[in-house]
């Protein structure tokens, strides 16, 4: 992740990995964030960002609507 102008800048990108594991009717699904510099502001608003994404994810998948309300806090 990061902007294409910081592709040669380690300290502003990371990678996210999904993956995808079938369980029966259902799936598993694991997002992996690796590559953040430890205690850079963006590792705080990743740690605090993915939880609201995926659980807003979850959300639409079950129900066909996004939450409402303001989630990204």
């Amino acid at each position: 992740m990061g902007e294409p102008w910081d592709e040669n800048n380690p300290a502003a990108t990371s990678q996210v990995t999904f993956e995808i594991q079938p369980l029966g009717p259902d799936v598993k699904l694991t997002v992996t964030h690796s590559d953040l510099e430890a205690g850079s502001k963006i590792q705080t608003d990743i740690i605090n960002g993915w939880p609201a994404v995926l659980s807003n994810l979850k959300t639409l998948l079950e129900t066909g609507t996004p939450l409402g309300g303001d989630i990204w806090g």
